[in-house]
């Protein structure tokens, strides 16, 4: 059997049809190449079937078995009958049979003869050997792939300017946004525009805000006052000079002299000052501008200019509301409450 099905595995390579004389035949069928929806280019291939009609005799079968064997067509015909009344015996004890590389032969429960082909002849067959799939775009999807990335690019830059806009935003916000004290009930933004023009006060009043920031925030920690009359450090630059009690100017008050200037424990401050000939100055280049009755309260490390006092918040509120619409300039202006 072995031999038998080698040369049949053998002639189908050659030749479209093999017949085995009184039994059937194998037919090959051939498929062109053919281009895929998707745009992928199949290769030719090749499919075999099985004919059990065709019986006539096409002497392939014992021509191959002459040349193999040197023998005459009469001995190459009956070593092929004794082939084929083995592979019947075979097939009628419900024993499929493999045909090579072309599939297999079997009987089925009504005892016909029935062939299932081998999908994959085709990388066996000399024609089609070698060949697959092409996987190709067509220039359409191309273009629709373009198409999508550009759009796609696009989306980003649009998300990537929107995100630097709200960081932007973000970062306007938190560099505005008011300080709130809980001790103090300090309410400020940053000095006004025109403090920075004032001659010789850049340095000292930014200085000046950055302490009133950093000073007021450290006031109240886990809920402990710190004491404004603390001893000073030696090389603070808003130390006071140790005569400002005794000043000739009524103009400065210490902690004690506060309620003897003022009218109350809430003040409307205006600007701070790092030092006693700072806060003079600062006073004559309010003073020329029309605010006057200005008063300083000196409050340990920090001294602060006032424009009103009041006893109550209410009354504090209400005028720090009117005076900062009546002087724009002073929109920073808040209030502090000493206790």
């Amino acid at each position: 059997m072995k031999e038998f099905i080698s040369h049949i595995n053998y002639l189908i390579q050659k030749h479209d049809c093999v017949i085995i004389p009184d039994f059937g035949g194998f037919v090959i069928s051939h498929e062109g190449a053919s281009i895929m929806p998707n745009g992928s280019i199949m290769p030719p291939k090749v499919s075999v079937g099985f004919n059990p009609d065709l019986r006539s005799n096409d002497g392939l079968l014992a021509e191959s078995y002459m040349t193999t064997y040197s023998i005459s067509y009469d001995e190459a015909s009956q070593k092929i009958e004794e082939a084929v009344k083995r592979l019947r015996i075979i097939l009628g004890m419900k024993h499929p049979v493999q045909i090579g590389h072309l599939g297999k032969l079997s009987l089925d429960k009504n005892n016909r003869l029935t062939f299932l082909p081998n999908e994959n002849l085709s990388i066996f067959h000399p024609d089609t050997f070698g060949l697959s799939k092409v996987d190709m775009k067509r220039l359409s999807d191309i273009e629709k792939d373009k198409e999508k990335v550009k759009r796609q690019s696009i989306v980003k830059k649009i998300f990537a300017g929107a995100g630097a806009a709200a960081a932007a935003i973000a970062i306007f916000f938190i560099a505005s946004t008011p300080i709130s004290v809980k001790e103090d009930t300090q309410k400020s933004g940053f000095m006004s525009d025109w403090t920075s023009t004032l001659p010789g006060t850049e340095k000292s009043i930014a200085n000046v805000v950055a302490s009133e920031q950093k000073t007021a925030a450290s006031d109240v920690v886990e809920g402990v006052e710190i004491d404004d009359n603390a001893e000073e450090p030696q090389n603070s630059s808003l130390k006071l000079e140790s005569d400002v009690k005794a000043s000739s100017s009524d103009l400065f008050l210490t902690q004690d002299a506060v309620s003897q200037k003022s009218g109350g424990d809430y003040y409307i401050i205006i600007a701070g000052a790092g030092s006693q000939e700072e806060a003079k100055r600062l006073v004559n280049n309010f003073e020329s501008e029309g605010i006057t009755n200005l008063g300083v309260v000196a409050s340990g490390k920090r001294v602060r200019i006032y424009a009103a006092s009041f006893d109550s918040p209410q009354e504090a509120d209400e005028y720090l509301v009117k005076f900062k619409k009546e002087n724009p300039k002073f929109y920073d202006a808040w209030v502090y409450h000493h206790e």
